[in-house]
């Protein structure tokens, strides 16, 4: 049962991580402009960040499954609302990452400290652990998030030094089309995610 789930952790968070977000798109900026070895950093140092955003996300479900439900459910509409939000700026200003990315010059430290800090992570780990039926059951939850955090470590080092591979294929054309359709994703996850907690709200 336990590598059932860390399967299942590693299944999900691979096709969750897929879309392109803000910081798999600045970590292959940082790939294509500093190379391989600065890729595998970065993908290093977002693994790690998952591991503290996720524990977040858990504990902060856990601590909210105690309050009323109507509360409870207020705090998952916002955090899907933060998370579009950040899509919406992605697809209207998709240059920002690649600006962004040029000022990083530890990419492990700073990745970490981007995974592990920003609120559109945290509203990422927090949606997904909160559709999940075992969340009340924390050796369930560890071994999801083993499993995730597994595949966060595997896909962002794939991207990463993919990225510093294929530089000479990757304009900043491409770079940009590829950071609208991550916004795009994110933006139809947040209004599948508002939608699915607002039903839950009406009374049967």
């Amino acid at each position: 049962m336990a590598l059932e789930l860390a399967f299942l952790g590693f299944t999900v968070a691979l096709v969750v991580l897929m879309p392109p977000g803000p910081v798999a798109m600045a970590l292959v900026e940082v790939g294509v402009t500093q190379g391989r070895s600065a890729g595998a950093r970065g993908a290093l140092g977002i693994a790690s960040g998952d591991i503290v955003a996720s524990s977040a996300a858990a504990a902060t479900l856990a601590a909210g499954a105690a309050l009323p439900a109507v509360l409870f459910s207020s705090v998952r509409l916002g955090s899907a609302a933060l998370f579009g939000l950040f899509g919406l700026t992605l697809l209207i200003r998709p240059g920002t990452v690649a600006a962004a990315a040029l000022a990083i010059r530890r990419p492990g430290r700073t990745f970490f400290a981007i995974t592990s800090a920003t609120p559109t992570v945290f509203a990422a780990w927090f949606g997904l652990l909160g559709a999940l039926p075992f969340i009340d059951d924390p050796a369930s939850i560890a071994m999801f998030l083993a499993g995730a955090v597994a595949a966060s470590a595997t896909w962002h080092l794939t991207v990463g030094m993919a990225a510093a591979q294929l530089s000479d294929l990757l304009s900043q054309r491409v770079l940009q089309s590829a950071t609208r359709v991550g916004g795009l994703a994110m933006l139809t996850l947040a209004a599948t995610s508002m939608a699915t907690i607002a039903s839950s709200l009406k009374p049967a």
